[in-house]
């Protein structure tokens, strides 16, 4: 004899799936985002500090518009220092 209606057994079960996949990672792991490595810092351009963009993996610099990054690099530059929040 079974006292649940059929409705709230349908429901039961559907919960009880979410759970297993949420306790034993059935599905499958969402891509992680790409990471960007371009942060704000001092670098001495022609003898003048400015702030740019700055990869700090290859340390390659680039021209800002405003505060969007650009792909536009700079060619030669000379690091001084990361920016603190501060600084922007």
């Amino acid at each position: 004899m079974n006292w649940i209606s059929k409705e709230e057994k349908k429901r039961f079960e559907e919960y009880k799936a979410q759970e297993e996949r949420f306790l034993f990672g059935i599905d499958p792991i969402p891509e992680p985002k790409p990471i960007c490595n371009k942060r704000w810092a001092w670098i001495e351009v022609d003898g003048e500090s400015q702030i740019q963009w700055v990869d700090d993996v290859t340390m390659k610099a680039y021209r800002r518009d405003g505060y969007e990054k650009t792909e536009d690099e700079i060619p030669s530059y000379k690091f001084e220092r990361w920016c603190r929040p501060m600084d922007l």
